[in-house]
């Protein structure tokens, strides 16, 4: 009997992947995929002057790339609260109907697949939209595999930064606790791209995503993968704990 009433993995994520999808995180969503797409054809200013994008179109480059990489992590913060509220606060009730005969741990793993593969597609059409834009808009700009680079570093960036936005959430269990998070980590970001030392530290703790003549850069891109299982298995231990009756 236990057999038929266990749901698989693959179901859970499948269910947890509607519940994310309600009215609400829709339109937050849609909101900022298209808010992303307009501010980076605007970034872009398609109708640049010839002769002024040739004269210095790498500098045109990398002032494109390093705002599009700072609005893109704002807009993902903001993605990340919306997502965190749905599993860790309005979850609990629809976390309840599975606990009789689902073990805690396999019903936050599912929470953490299943943002997880959200995620991946925000970054993957935000890579996408950041690559394509310049690519018919700069007549010297190239794709180059640095696109697979930012892909990556977007990706580690923002799974931190979500595992760690659910275990607080989880510890503390009220709406404002995203929210603020939220706030906490765009201060965090604008503060980064404005003052260079503050960059400089905060960027070998925290993998934020960086542009410069080089390239782009993640400088705590080792130490990503180590905060993401380290906030996962805390985040799996609270959950395990929590009392879900609220």
């Amino acid at each position: 009997m236990r057999k038929e009433k266990s749901f698989k993995m693959i179901n859970l994520v499948k269910l947890y992947l509607s519940f994310i999808f309600q009215k609400t995180t829709i339109i937050v969503f849609s909101i900022s995929l298209i808010l992303i797409l307009g501010i980076e054809i605007y970034l872009a200013n398609p109708f640049v002057n010839t002769s002024d994008y040739l004269q210095g179109y790498k500098e045109i480059h990398l002032i494109f790339f390093t705002q599009s990489f700072f609005i893109i992590q704002i807009f993902n913060s903001v993605i990340i609260s919306t997502i965190t509220i749905s599993l860790t606060i309005n979850a609990n009730s629809f976390d309840t109907l599975f606990l009789s005969h689902t073990p805690r741990f396999k019903l936050c793993l599912a929470k953490l697949i299943s943002s997880f593969i959200v995620i991946l597609l925000l970054i993957i059409y935000e890579t996408l939209i950041i690559n394509l834009i310049p690519f018919f808009c700069y007549p010297l700009y190239k794709i180059t595999p640095d696109i697979l680079l930012s892909l990556l570093y977007l990706y580690s960036s923002t799974i931190t930064e979500a595992v760690l936005s659910y275990l607080i959430s989880t510890l503390i269990p009220v709406v404002l606790i995203p929210m603020l998070f939220m706030f906490i980590s765009i201060v965090i970001k604008l503060l980064s791209n404005n003052f260079t030392n503050f960059r400089l530290l905060i960027s070998k703790i925290i993998p934020l995503v960086n542009i410069t003549y080089d390239g782009i850069k993640c400088d705590a891109i080792i130490l990503a993968p180590i905060w993401i299982i380290l906030f996962s298995m805390l985040y799996l231990s609270v959950y395990s704990i929590k009392d879900l009756k609220q």
